[in-house]
């Protein structure tokens, strides 16, 4: 099955909120054999939601909504998900006992505006919120499955842990889905590139590579994807190719995502030796990135972060003179 995320909020447009649901559902639907073929932002207008709506059924199997179904006056998208589907909004008795139920715990009275979250299309099977009072909606639709979810990152990881994916599990053919990456270090994209063209190019049509570069490191990701060959099948396709890209390159790669602080970290646990850092201008950043790595304290021994120039001179032992002449940042 194919999917699109539709993210509703002018707060993630204005870069006030940071779209993490989209992140989450695409690695999680991929993990059910999923593909997500286009993510999509738009503002809380009832035009923005049913041109993307329009768009979205045109190339995918299911849609998946977030945002836009709290209390306030700006949350539409319940009432736009009506008219889209030329029904009206009824009053759903299990999401308002859901509502009081929650309210309740909290010690809170029930406000009109926590009522009026219990109406839901009719054409909906309402999906209860167990952390909040915005019920999730699944319609099932022109051959098409949409699913809308609040906004809210638990809220709805909730509902679709607890029973969306168990139901797009149940429908259409998914396909099965491996990724795996190694980590190549030192090497620019470039030549990477033109190292590993050969094997590039004799890539079966179900396999793909992309290079994910960053700072002296490229990320080689192999993707494969077939509804027709098994997970262990492509798994074992991933892992020839990418040994023979290892032959070619060299020694100069590990497996997986690791961050450099990580890696350092590996080798210095592995060799038993130990790391100390004197810092000036990033500002203890270094044994930050070190220090965030679980177990690091078994090879890590600590920082100074030598800013004022009598820090440096009585504390690091760095030359008066030096610091006279040339500064504390010079070539």
């Amino acid at each position: 099955m194919l999917a699109e995320i539709i993210t509703i909020g002018d707060e993630i447009l204005i870069g006030q909120t940071v779209d993490t649901n989209s992140a989450w559902l695409g690695k999680r639907l991929n993990q059910y054999g999923i593909e997500v073929i286009q993510i999509s932002s738009i503002n809380d207008k009832q035009s923005s939601i049913i041109d993307a709506l329009k768009l979205a059924e045109s190339r995918a199997d299911v849609i998946l909504i977030t945002g836009g179904l709290g209390p306030t006056k700006d949350d539409i998208t319940k009432k736009v998900l009506a008219d889209y589907f030329n029904t009206q909004l009824v009053q759903s008795d299990e999401a308002l006992d859901n509502i009081k139920a929650i309210l309740s715990r909290k010690g809170r009275s029930i406000l009109q505006t926590n009522i009026d979250q219990a109406l839901v299309p009719e054409n909906c099977t309402p999906i209860l919120n167990h952390k909040g009072t915005a019920p999730g909606m699944y319609f099932e639709e022109n051959n098409k499955v949409y699913v809308s979810m609040p906004g809210v990152p638990y809220e709805m990881k909730d509902m679709m842990e607890r029973i969306v994916f168990e139901k797009l599990n149940s429908i259409g053919d998914n396909y099965s889905i491996v990724h795996h990456t190694i980590t190549v270090v030192g090497v620019p994209e470039s030549l990477l590139a033109d190292q590993i063209e050969a094997i590039e190019d004799s890539l079966p049509s179900h396999l793909k590579l992309a290079y994910l570069p960053h700072l002296n490191l490229v990320r080689l990701r192999l993707s494969g994807k077939s509804i027709s060959i098994s997970e262990a099948k492509l798994r074992e396709e991933v892992n020839d190719f990418f040994d023979q890209i290892k032959e070619i390159i060299g020694n100069v790669w590990f497996d997986g995502e690791k961050n450099l602080a990580e890696l350092v970290g590996a080798l210095l646990h592995r060799s038993g030796n130990s790391l100390g850092t004197c810092e000036s201008c990033s500002g203890g950043f270094i044994a930050h990135k070190i220090t965030a790595v679980p177990g690091s304290s078994a090879y890590y021994k600590g920082s100074i972060i030598s800013y004022a120039y009598d820090t440096k001179v009585k504390i690091v032992d760095i030359n008066q003179d030096t610091l006279n002449k040339l500064g504390a940042v010079s070539e």
